[in-house]
């Protein structure tokens, strides 16, 4: 949009007005040759402390399930209330 203002002939100074940004802004964005990236800081959250608990449990559940599978190949069923 910058870059179409003043290509239109609008003034940097009257872009930056236009638009609530500096003119510094304006004219860093005239030199890139590409739009802006915005990057933001990667913040902890509050599940960062379940991770390892959450990790633990899904190789778990992954085992367990490789397990019932391998048991399944050779014959082996899981018991059941009524098989008791």
């Amino acid at each position: 949009m910058i870059r179409r203002l003043v290509a239109d002939g609008v003034p940097q100074r009257q872009v930056a007005r236009d638009l609530g940004i500096g003119r510094s802004t304006v004219e860093r964005a005239l030199a890139s040759d590409r739009p802006p990236k915005y990057e933001r800081a990667a913040v902890p959250t509050s599940f960062e402390p379940f991770v390892p608990l959450v990790r633990m449990l899904f190789v778990m559940a992954i085992l367990g399930f490789i397990l019932m599978v391998q048991m399944g190949r050779v014959g082996m069923r899981p018991m059941t209330d009524s098989a008791q």
